[in-house]
């Protein structure tokens, strides 16, 4: 594994998208029908 560091732009943005940006497009999928059904926490 390299540091942050040593990252090129392309791999950088690769790593966003996967990480933060997956995790992002499934909770904005699941909490519409999770405050629907009662569940807000």
């Amino acid at each position: 594994m390299q540091g942050t560091w040593t990252m090129t732009d392309s791999e950088w943005e690769e790593m966003i998208a996967v990480d933060l940006t997956g995790v992002w497009k499934t909770v904005k999928a699941a909490v519409p029908a999770m405050v629907q059904a009662g569940a807000r926490s």
